[in-house]
């Protein structure tokens, strides 16, 4: 069977281990998915504002939809906010809400019940997808990109209305997470990609991610993405065996960037050796990363998907 090619999802749940440039990856994926012509967004969670800034604009205020250019989008979720926006639509009524959220026992039950805001925040990104959006005149997006925590906070977070629709089973709660289940658990729909860099510590991350999504999720990881890859100048017996032009630290600069490249081809093989989902790269970033750069790391993905899917 044929997997659905990832720009043909609704959803893509970007996560990995922290600092291995997630949001890079988020904001680059999103500037490939809208050069595709489809209406983009790239959406953030826990109150996080780095991608704005990858896409070359200035970080709005929480839970506000900004169009960065045609066709492409960003967010960060504010879960107090869509909490709101789903208790309106569930009532029909938005003084009824603001009555409600307004109330203090309201406020320690949120805060009290586990998972309560990944839910709301993991049914946001959801709700960004679907044509019928709970907002009045609000569109929804062709394909939504986010991205999550870190990897062990990711997986709680998309495994939330699973929980929420096992414990309620019955009513709008149980059926509103049902439908976001629905399309998590539906790899045409949705998909989960992993960031990682060319290390030890990284790589044995993103294998273990990859056991415990399908052990927690039900489902696998449908995409690697090394970052931060350096070119191979040189082995190390060649860096070693050069003629000291320049000077001996010259040398010696070589020989230690040789060592790095050598360790980082270790790691990639044993990740593509112990990876089932497919494994795509993506060269070293000298400096700082610009808008720029995300725009030419997002045509280097999507050439690669192209390539994997021709």
């Amino acid at each position: 069977m044929t997997a659905t090619p990832l720009f043909d999802r609704s959803m893509v749940l970007v996560t990995g281990k922290g600092g291995v440039g997630k949001s890079t990856i988020a904001a680059a994926l999103g500037r490939a998915a809208a050069a595709r012509g489809l209406r983009t967004m790239v959406c953030e969670v826990s109150q996080q504002s780095r991608v704005a800034a990858l896409l070359g604009a200035e970080a709005g205020p929480l839970g506000e939809e900004r169009e960065v250019e045609p066709g492409l989008w960003t967010a960060s979720i504010d879960p107090d906010d869509a909490l709101k926006a789903w208790l309106a639509r569930q009532l029909g009524s938005r003084p009824l809400v603001n009555i409600l959220t307004r109330s203090d026992l309201f406020g320690y039950f949120v805060a009290a019940a586990p998972g309560a805001r990944e839910l709301v925040t993991m049914t946001r990104v959801w709700e960004m997808s679907q044509r019928d959006r709970w907002r009045k005149g609000d569109q929804g997006y062709d394909i939504v990109i986010a991205d999550l925590p870190a990897s062990g906070h990711a997986l709680g977070m998309i495994r939330a209305p699973k929980t929420f629709r096992d414990i309620a089973r019955i009513g709008p709660i149980a059926s509103q997470a049902g439908a976001v289940v629905e399309t998590l658990d539906d790899p045409a729909r949705s998909a989960l990609v992993a960031v990682t860099l060319p290390g030890e510590l990284p790589v044995s991350e993103a294998l273990d991610l990859e056991g415990r999504a399908v052990e927690t999720l039900g489902r696998p990881v449908d995409l690697i993405v090394v970052n931060d890859l350096m070119t191979r100048r040189w082995t190390p017996a060649e860096a070693a065996s050069l003629d000291g032009q320049g000077g001996g630290r010259a040398k010696g600069a070589a020989v230690r960037e040789a060592a790095q490249t050598a360790m980082q081809q270790r790691q990639l093989r044993r990740l593509r050796g112990g990876a089932t989902a497919p494994v795509l790269t993506l060269p070293r970033v000298s400096g700082v990363v610009t808008p720029e750069v995300v725009r030419d790391l997002g045509a280097r993905l999507a050439s690669a998907l192209a390539g994997r899917a021709g």
